[in-house]
């Protein structure tokens, strides 16, 4: 072989390795932000599976019972309710609540849901759960428990701060947007 036949395949040969090299490059870089991407949705879809275990826990036999108690005894008094409602009378609905929660079953019933949005919303608070489907599973609940009974929650967040603040957060969720 001839010195120009070898210097031509030396240069073929480095040719061929750089753009190997090149290659490697591309693919490294376009490998790193879809790696990236597959993690983050699967973090995601891991945060939602927790997010909709925490929905089946409230959709199950005990607190749907719970829940149910406490809406159908606000149900009950509808119609003092509106009247109430129609005068203005804060001080008057405050005691009509406060008389609906003097059971024990009540109390144990709000109890268990009070406990029940302090766990979800820590774990939305902690980016355990998705805020997304916590907006979408379980602010319409916390809402209406709020409504229903949320002067008496409030006049005991008057002497306990931390207290029914799971049902406050998760009340007051807004949907975010992602970019992945």
């Amino acid at each position: 072989m001839s010195k120009t036949e070898q210097r031509s395949h030396q240069a073929r040969g480095d040719r061929l390795s750089r753009v190997l090299s090149y290659l490697v490059a591309i693919t490294t870089i376009l490998g790193i932000p879809v790696g990236l991407y597959g993690y983050y949705s699967s973090q995601l879809a891991s945060r939602v599976d927790r997010t909709f275990d925490f929905y089946k826990d409230f959709r199950s036999d005990t607190l749907q019972k719970d829940f149910s108690f406490l809406v159908e005894q606000w149900n009950a008094k509808a119609a003092d309710v509106e009247a109430l409602l129609a005068k203005n009378d804060e001080p008057g609905l405050a005691q009509l609540v406060a008389a609906l929660l003097q059971t024990d079953q009540a109390q144990t019933a709000l109890a268990q849901l009070v406990l029940f949005f302090d766990e979800t919303y820590s774990c939305v608070d902690k980016s355990l759960c998705d805020n997304n489907a916590a907006y979408a599973l379980l602010k319409n609940p916390a809402d209406q428990i709020f409504v229903m009974y949320g002067s008496y929650l409030t006049a005991v967040r008057q002497h306990n701060p931390n207290y029914a603040t799971g049902i406050l957060k998760v009340r007051a969720l807004t949907k975010t947007r992602w970019l992945l």
